[in-house]
């Protein structure tokens, strides 16, 4: 099945000065019935109006493109949202600029207490653990849990949508 742009732009192929007869459904210019008309004007019009066509569906595609946005464009957002609220007051995603909590630059494939310009707790050095998307997972929804004795005194993340949100964008940095 031909497109329906592309079905359009054939309709103005043009005709290089080829001799067309009359009525043979292949120009719209018109003549007497009894002689061939040469189609002069038809290439200049043929590919002006092609490019036009061409240009305006590859605008059309990129004004799509621009409106669509990729899911994990929209969870790394919805991360950045879900950082601000529940992380930022003790943790910062800048390089090696730690607050109460250590810098979460990286953070995600880094072994757990990693960061050299930070003091972690006994517990969380000791715990061997590498910041997997799987390991972050159980620690947001339940930091206690996963490493009894950590010094990060927080509940957890109980909304899972949130904790994936969160991930993603602690990946992106």
């Amino acid at each position: 099945m031909v497109p329906p742009w592309l079905a359009v732009a054939r309709q103005f192929r043009p005709s290089r000065g080829r001799q067309i007869l009359p009525g043979a459904g292949t120009s719209a210019f018109s003549g007497p019935a009894d002689r061939p008309i040469t189609v002069a004007g038809a290439t200049g019009q043929g590919d002006a109006m092609r490019r036009r066509l061409i240009r305006g569906g590859v605008l059309a595609v990129l004004a799509l493109a621009a409106l669509w946005e990729p899911a994990a464009a929209r969870a790394e957002d919805a991360g950045r949202a879900v950082f601000t609220r529940q992380c930022l007051a003790c943790h910062s995603v800048v390089r090696m600029q730690n607050r109460v909590g250590p810098s979460l630059y990286g953070v995600v494939g880094r072994a757990a207490g990693a960061v050299s310009s930070y003091i972690y707790s006994a517990a969380l050095r000791a715990s061997g653990l590498v910041w997997t998307e799987p390991v972050l997972e159980a620690f947001l929804a339940d930091p206690q849990a996963l490493i009894p004795g950590s010094a990060m005194r927080y509940a957890g993340l109980k909304d899972a949508a949130d904790r994936a949100a969160l991930i993603a964008y602690l990946k992106g940095l």
